[in-house]
C-alpha cells in the first residue's frame, strides 16, 4: 500500500468518477471518505481511498483489487483520520 499527504489531487473524488468502476463517500468529522476501484491503463484495478479535509489530502492507494483488501484499506484510512486530525489542520 502506498500513501501520500500533501495539496496535491485526491486519488479517490466525486470529480474524478468517471474513472472508477464504483466509487463511495462517507463524512469522518470534518473530514470526507472516498473510495472505490480505479481501472488504470493496460485494465489493471486499483483500490484507492483519500481523505479529503480542506485543501488537504491524505491518499491510500493499494494494488489489490479483491475485496477482502478493502476493510484494511479503510481501517487505514479512518485510523488516519481518528488519529491525525492534528497533523492535516496544522498544515493549511
Amino acid at each position: 500500500m502506498s500513501f501520500a499527504i500533501g495539496t496535491g489531487a485526491p486519488a479517490a473524488a466525486p470529480a474524478r468518477i468517471a474513472q472508477f468502476q464504483w466509487l463511495k463517500t462517507e463524512k469522518l468529522g470534518d473530514a470526507a471518505l472516498h473510495y472505490g476501484m480505479e481501472e488504470k491503463s493496460g485494465g489493471q484495478l486499483v483500490l484507492q481511498a483519500s481523505v479529503i479535509r480542506g485543501a488537504l489530502a491524505a491518499n491510500f492507494i493499494t494494488p489489490q483489487r479483491d475485496f477482502q483488501s478493502l476493510p484494511n484499506l479503510l481501517s487505514i484510512a479512518r485510523s488516519y483520520s481518528e488519529k491525525c486530525p492534528e497533523a492535516t489542520r496544522n498544515k493549511k
